[in-house]
C-alpha cells in the first residue's frame, strides 16, 4: 500500500485530465439549481459557480442526523478543504454535500445523539425519542417535525448541560431558526447542519437527494442502468462474492431502487413479468410500474445504485465517505461502475479521534483520582496497581467481617471500583455530538484544528483494493499529551476485571 501526504494526494487528483462533456456540465448546472433551492430554504448564502470543462467535482453526503458527531461534519469540511487545495494548484473545483432525506426514519441518530456525562453509562442522550409506531418506516422527509413544545424541551436540555456557554447558545439559536424554516423532520436536521456548518466556517453546495430525483437530474444515467438490470445485479453479486460481502448479494429479480408510496412508505421493488412490482408494508398499496422513467419522481436509488448513479452523473473526482459500512457499499458500487464503463472516483475516508479534555472528561479523571487515591501519574501500570491495592483492601474487610450490613456496604464499594472505571472508559471512548466539542473547545477553534491536523500530520494510504484512500490523523484541540489519557482509559477498560480477589466482577 502506498502512503502520501495530503498535498501529494491532491496533486494526483489535479493531474486528472478528463474533461466534463456537455451532459456532465448540464447535470452539474442542474445540481447547482437544486442546491440553490436548499440554500434559499435554509437562508444561507448561495453564489453559483461556473462549471467548466476542466472542473473537478468533490462530493460527500449523509443522512440528516440530529447534531451528529464530528466525523459527519468532517465530511463536509474535507470536501471544501480538497476544493480549496485543488484551486490553489490551479485546478477549478467544486464541492457538494447531499442530504439523504428520503431514507426511512428508523435510525435513532436521526432524533438524538450523545454527550459525555460522568454517570453510570458515561454519556447522556440529547434530543428526542424515536417514534415507537410504524412512523419509523416512513421516509424521513415525510415525518412531521416535532411539536414546538418537544423541540423547546430538547433545546433547553442541551442548554442546561452547558450553562453560560456562548457557543452552545449560538447553536441553540440556529436550532430554533432551523425549526422555523423547516416543513418536516429531515429538513429540520438538514437545515440545522448546513447553518451550523456556516457558523463553523464550512461552505459547500448543500442539496437534498429528494430534489435531485424530482428534477430528474441524472435521468440519462438511470436509464442506462435500468435498461440492463440483469447486468447490474450480476455485477453486484460478483463483486459481493469476490469481496466476501455475502450480505450485499442481491436477488436477481430485485430492482436497485425504491418506490415512494403516497402514504410515506418506501416500497421494495422487484421485476416480474416485464413489470416492476411491490407491496407497501405500511398501507398495503400494490405497486405496478411498466416504465420507471414515467414514475421517476416517485423512485429513489438503493445505496449501491446511488453511488453508481451519482458518480457517473456528476463525474465525481473525489468522494468523501465514512469509515463504517458505507465502505463496503462503495467497493461494490465501484465494481459495478467499472463493469458499465462509468466513472469511478477516488474515495477518501478520514480515520481520526477528537482529542480534548472537556468538563465531563475532567470529572471522570477526578472520579478515578478520588476513588483510587491517584497522584498525577497517568501511567496504566501505576493506575492498575492502585486498583488492585484498593480491591484487596476492600476484599479483606469483607472477608474479615461477619456483620451482614458491613459486608453489604463494602461489597457495594468493591463493585463501584469496577463500575467507575467502566463509566469513565465509556466516556473517553464516546464519539460525542459536535455540541460538546463546541462547548469545550469553541466553535471558532474547530476548523483550524482540523486543518492543522491534516495539513501537518495527515497521511493518506491507498488501499490494495480499488481507488480507496484512508486519511489518518488525530485532531488535538489541547496538548497532544492528552491522547495519553485517552489511551490509558482504553487499556483500563480491557484490564478492569483482571484484578478481582472476590471473583465477582464481569
Amino acid at each position: 500500500m502506498s502512503r502520501m501526504n495530503v498535498s501529494e494526494f491532491c496533486m494526483g487528483v489535479a493531474e486528472n485530465n478528463a474533461n466534463l462533456g456537455r451532459e456532465y456540465r448540464r447535470n452539474l448546472n442542474s445540481l447547482l439549481e437544486v442546491s440553490e433551492k436548499f440554500h434559499s430554504d435554509a437562508r444561507i448564502p448561495y453564489e453559483k459557480s461556473k462549471v467548466r470543462e476542466n472542473t473537478l467535482v468533490i462530493e460527500s453526503g449523509h443522512q440528516p442526523l440530529f447534531l451528529p458527531y464530528p466525523g459527519i461534519w468532517k465530511k463536509a469540511f474535507l470536501a471544501e478543504f480538497f476544493e480549496k487545495k485543488l484551486k490553489s494548484m490551479g485546478r477549478d473545483a467544486i464541492a457538494f454535500f447531499g442530504f439523504l432525506d428520503y431514507d426511512t426514519s428508523s435510525s435513532k441518530l436521526l432524533y438524538q445523539n450523545r454527550i459525555p456525562k460522568m454517570n453510570k453509562h458515561g454519556y447522556l442522550n440529547i434530543g428526542l425519542r424515536r417514534p415507537e409506531s410504524s412512523e419509523i418506516w416512513k421516509r424521513f422527509n415525510e415525518l412531521d417535525k416535532p411539536s414546538e413544545e418537544k423541540w423547546e424541551k430538547a433545546v433547553n436540555e442541551i442548554l442546561r448541560n452547558y450553562i453560560s456557554s456562548m457557543d452552545v447558545e449560538e447553536i441553540a439559536e440556529e436550532l430554533w431558526i432551523s425549526y422555523d424554516l423547516s416543513d418536516n423532520f429531515a429538513d429540520l436536521n438538514a437545515i440545522a447542519f448546513a447553518r451550523i456548518c456556516k457558523l463553523m466556517g464550512v461552505n459547500v453546495y448543500f442539496f437534498r437527494s429528494s430534489d435531485v430525483q424530482k428534477e430528474k437530474v441524472f435521468v440519462n444515467v438511470w436509464k442506462k442502468i435500468v435498461d440492463d438490470l440483469d447486468k447490474f445485479n450480476l455485477l453486484q453479486n460478483s463483486a459481493a462474492e469476490n469481496l466476501n460481502f455475502p450480505d450485499l448479494q442481491t436477488d436477481e429479480k430485485l430492482a436497485p431502487f425504491w418506490y415512494h408510496c403516497e402514504c410515506g412508505g418506501k416500497v421494495s421493488i422487484e421485476r416480474r413479468d416485464g413489470k416492476f412490482v411491490g407491496d407497501c408494508r405500511l398501507c398495503g398499496y400494490k405497486v405496478e410500474i411498466v416504465d420507471s422513467l414515467r414514475e421517476f419522481e416517485k423512485l429513489s436509488p438503493r445505496a449501491i445504485m446511488r453511488n453508481v448513479l451519482f458518480f457517473e452523473g456528476m463525474k465525481t473526482s473525489v468522494f468523501i465517505t465514512g469509515s463504517g459500512g458505507s465502505l463496503k457499499y462503495g467497493l461494490v458500487s465501484n465494481s459495478i461502475s467499472k463493469g458499465f464503463g462509468f466513472n469511478v472516483p477516488k474515495t477518501v475516508f478520514w480515520e481520526s479521534v477528537d482529542v480534548y479534555l472537556g468538563k465531563e472528561h475532567k470529572a471522570a479523571m477526578n472520579a478515578i483520582v478520588k476513588e483510587f487515591g491517584l497522584s498525577d501519574n497517568w501511567e496504566k501500570h501505576a493506575i492498575l496497581g492502585k486498583v488492585e491495592s484498593r480491591r484487596r483492601l476492600i476484599a479483606a474487610k469483607i472477608n474479615g467481617s461477619s456483620d451482614r450490613r458491613i459486608r453489604k456496604k463494602y461489597l457495594s464499594h468493591y463493585k463501584r471500583t469496577s463500575n467507575i472505571i467502566s463509566a469513565a472508559s465509556s466516556l473517553f471512548s464516546l464519539k460525542p455530538s459536535i455540541v460538546d466539542v463546541a462547548a469545550n473547545v469553541g466553535i471558532g477553534k474547530i476548523i483550524p484544528a482540523w486543518e492543522s491536523s491534516i495539513s501537518q500530520d495527515g497521511r493518506i494510504t491507498k488501499s490494495e483494493i480499488g481507488e480507496f484512500y484512508r486519511l489518518d490523523s488525530e485532531v488535538f484541540y489541547d496538548s497532544p499529551e492528552v491522547l495519553k489519557v485517552y489511551n490509558v482509559f482504553k487499556e483500563l477498560e480491557k484490564e478492569n476485571t483482571k484484578s478481582d480477589p472476590l471473583g465477582i466482577l464481569e
